[in-house]
Protein backbone atom coordinates (compact mmCIF):
# COMPACT_ATOMS: atom_id res chain seq x y z
CA UNK A 1 0.00 0.00 0.00
CA UNK A 2 1.47 3.07 -0.92
CA UNK A 3 1.40 6.18 1.37
CA UNK A 4 -0.44 9.21 0.02
CA UNK A 5 1.32 12.65 0.86
CA UNK A 6 -2.02 15.27 1.03
CA UNK A 7 -1.54 19.29 1.71
CA UNK A 8 -2.35 18.83 4.84
CA UNK A 9 0.65 16.50 5.87
CA UNK A 10 3.31 19.03 4.40
CA UNK A 11 1.77 21.86 6.20
CA UNK A 12 1.40 19.54 9.52
CA UNK A 13 5.47 19.08 8.59
CA UNK A 14 6.45 22.40 8.22
CA UNK A 15 4.16 23.61 11.12
CA UNK A 16 5.79 21.27 13.37
CA UNK A 17 9.78 22.40 11.70
CA UNK A 18 9.07 25.74 11.78
CA UNK A 19 10.47 26.04 15.91
CA UNK A 20 13.38 24.19 15.34
CA UNK A 21 15.29 27.30 14.05
CA UNK A 22 14.67 29.01 17.90
CA UNK A 23 16.38 25.79 19.47
CA UNK A 24 20.00 26.44 17.45
CA UNK A 25 22.10 29.32 19.42
CA UNK A 26 25.27 30.36 19.46
CA UNK A 27 27.01 33.34 21.34
CA UNK A 28 26.62 35.48 18.37
CA UNK A 29 28.93 37.80 16.30
CA UNK A 30 33.01 38.33 17.37
CA UNK A 31 33.00 41.93 18.20
CA UNK A 32 36.86 42.14 20.01
CA UNK A 33 39.75 39.37 20.80
CA UNK A 34 41.89 41.54 23.77
CA UNK A 35 45.06 40.20 25.50
CA UNK A 36 45.68 42.69 28.51
CA UNK A 37 47.10 42.01 32.11
CA UNK A 38 47.30 38.18 31.68
CA UNK A 39 43.90 37.25 30.59
CA UNK A 40 42.61 36.99 26.81
CA UNK A 41 39.16 38.64 26.55
CA UNK A 42 36.77 37.82 24.00
CA UNK A 43 33.86 39.22 23.37
CA UNK A 44 30.56 38.50 21.32
CA UNK A 45 26.83 40.11 20.66
CA UNK A 46 23.82 39.24 20.00
CA UNK A 47 21.37 39.35 17.91
CA UNK A 48 23.27 39.02 14.69
CA UNK A 49 22.93 41.69 12.77
CA UNK A 50 22.43 44.26 15.77
CA UNK A 51 19.35 46.11 16.17
CA UNK A 52 18.06 48.89 18.82
CA UNK A 53 16.56 47.32 21.35
CA UNK A 54 17.80 44.48 23.83
CA UNK A 55 21.75 43.10 22.92
CA UNK A 56 23.24 40.44 25.07
CA UNK A 57 26.89 40.56 25.40
CA UNK A 58 29.16 37.53 25.95
CA UNK A 59 32.47 37.55 26.99
CA UNK A 60 34.80 34.57 27.47
CA UNK A 61 37.65 34.98 29.55
CA UNK A 62 41.06 32.69 29.87
CA UNK A 63 44.39 33.03 31.46
CA UNK A 64 46.91 33.75 28.85
CA UNK A 65 49.49 31.65 30.59
CA UNK A 66 48.09 28.17 29.81
CA UNK A 67 44.63 29.42 28.49
CA UNK A 68 42.90 27.54 31.43
CA UNK A 69 38.96 29.31 31.19
CA UNK A 70 38.14 31.61 34.19
CA UNK A 71 35.09 30.98 35.35
CA UNK A 72 34.43 33.11 38.48
CA UNK A 73 35.00 36.85 37.55
CA UNK A 74 32.83 40.04 37.26
CA UNK A 75 31.37 41.60 33.97
CA UNK A 76 29.93 45.30 33.78
CA UNK A 77 29.07 46.57 30.22
CA UNK A 78 28.46 50.40 29.62
CA UNK A 79 26.53 51.37 26.83
CA UNK A 80 27.92 54.98 25.61
CA UNK A 81 26.68 57.20 22.75
CA UNK A 82 29.68 59.28 21.04
CA UNK A 83 26.74 62.12 21.00
CA UNK A 84 26.31 62.41 24.80
CA UNK A 85 29.12 64.47 26.74
CA UNK A 86 32.07 62.82 28.36
CA UNK A 87 31.33 63.74 31.88
CA UNK A 88 27.45 61.78 31.81
CA UNK A 89 27.32 58.33 32.36
CA UNK A 90 26.28 55.79 30.39
CA UNK A 91 23.90 52.61 30.87
CA UNK A 92 25.70 49.92 32.63
CA UNK A 93 24.65 46.51 32.95
CA UNK A 94 26.10 43.86 34.96
CA UNK A 95 26.20 40.53 34.08
CA UNK A 96 25.99 36.87 35.29
CA UNK A 97 27.36 33.71 33.96
CA UNK A 98 25.40 32.30 30.92
CA UNK A 99 23.38 29.63 31.39
CA UNK A 100 23.71 28.57 27.50
CA UNK A 101 27.55 28.18 27.55
CA UNK A 102 29.84 26.49 30.35
CA UNK A 103 32.56 29.78 30.71
CA UNK A 104 31.35 32.24 29.37
CA UNK A 105 29.53 35.38 30.85
CA UNK A 106 26.65 37.66 29.99
CA UNK A 107 25.43 41.29 29.53
CA UNK A 108 22.21 42.49 28.13
CA UNK A 109 22.43 45.89 27.90
CA UNK A 110 19.87 48.37 25.47
CA UNK A 111 20.71 50.84 22.91
CA UNK A 112 17.78 52.31 22.83
CA UNK A 113 17.98 53.88 19.19
CA UNK A 114 19.56 52.72 16.09
CA UNK A 115 23.30 54.11 15.15
CA UNK A 116 27.01 54.49 16.51
CA UNK A 117 27.21 53.25 20.31
CA UNK A 118 30.17 52.37 22.20
CA UNK A 119 30.52 49.75 24.56
CA UNK A 120 32.96 49.62 27.00
CA UNK A 121 33.46 45.91 28.60
CA UNK A 122 35.02 45.59 31.94
CA UNK A 123 36.23 42.78 33.34
CA UNK A 124 37.55 42.15 36.92
CA UNK A 125 39.00 38.82 38.01
CA UNK A 126 40.33 38.11 41.10
CA UNK A 127 44.46 38.52 41.11
CA UNK A 128 44.57 39.92 38.01
CA UNK A 129 44.06 43.75 37.28
CA UNK A 130 41.17 45.24 35.66
CA UNK A 131 40.35 44.71 31.73
CA UNK A 132 38.76 47.25 29.89
CA UNK A 133 37.67 46.58 26.35
CA UNK A 134 35.85 49.47 24.04
CA UNK A 135 33.67 48.07 21.37
CA UNK A 136 31.78 50.24 19.13
CA UNK A 137 28.93 48.92 17.32
CA UNK A 138 26.56 50.08 15.21
CA UNK A 139 22.61 49.68 15.69
CA UNK A 140 20.11 48.86 12.74
CA UNK A 141 16.47 49.43 13.22
CA UNK A 142 14.74 47.55 15.92
CA UNK A 143 12.38 44.80 14.68
CA UNK A 144 8.74 45.80 13.92
CA UNK A 145 5.88 45.40 16.44
CA UNK A 146 4.07 41.62 16.06
CA UNK A 147 0.96 43.94 15.27
CA UNK A 148 2.83 45.33 12.03
CA UNK A 149 3.73 41.78 10.37
CA UNK A 150 0.39 40.77 11.13
CA UNK A 151 -0.43 41.33 7.07
CA UNK A 152 2.29 39.27 6.63
CA UNK A 153 1.13 36.63 9.27
CA UNK A 154 -2.27 36.05 7.55
CA UNK A 155 -0.75 35.52 3.79
CA UNK A 156 -0.91 31.78 4.11
CA UNK A 157 -4.48 31.59 5.21
CA UNK A 158 -6.04 32.29 2.19
CA UNK A 159 -3.86 30.08 0.69
CA UNK A 160 -4.61 27.35 3.21
CA UNK A 161 -8.12 27.94 2.74
CA UNK A 162 -7.61 27.10 -0.84
CA UNK A 163 -6.29 23.87 -0.44
CA UNK A 164 -9.07 23.06 1.77
CA UNK A 165 -11.68 23.89 -0.45
CA UNK A 166 -9.70 21.91 -3.09
CA UNK A 167 -9.28 18.53 -1.43
CA UNK A 168 -13.20 19.14 -0.02
CA UNK A 169 -14.18 19.45 -3.86
CA UNK A 170 -11.90 16.49 -4.88
CA UNK A 171 -13.22 14.52 -2.23
CA UNK A 172 -16.82 15.19 -3.04
CA UNK A 173 -16.25 14.35 -6.94
CA UNK A 174 -14.96 11.32 -6.81
CA UNK A 175 -17.33 10.22 -4.04
CA UNK A 176 -20.24 10.70 -7.14
CA UNK A 177 -17.77 9.72 -9.91
CA UNK A 178 -18.44 5.95 -11.26
CA UNK A 179 -15.80 3.75 -10.22
CA UNK A 180 -12.85 3.16 -12.68
CA UNK A 181 -12.63 -0.09 -15.36
CA UNK A 182 -9.28 -1.85 -14.34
Amino acid sequence: VAAVIRPRHILLIACLLAPVRALLADTGQLREVVQANGLNVVVFTAPTPLRAGEVEVVTLVTEEQGGRPVVAYELDVEVRSPDWPAEDPGLVSRGMPDPGTRYAHKAVVVLPEPGSWQLVVEVRVPGFDTVEVPVEVVAGRPHPLWWQLLPWMLLPVPCVGLVVARDGLLRRSRRGAPPRAS
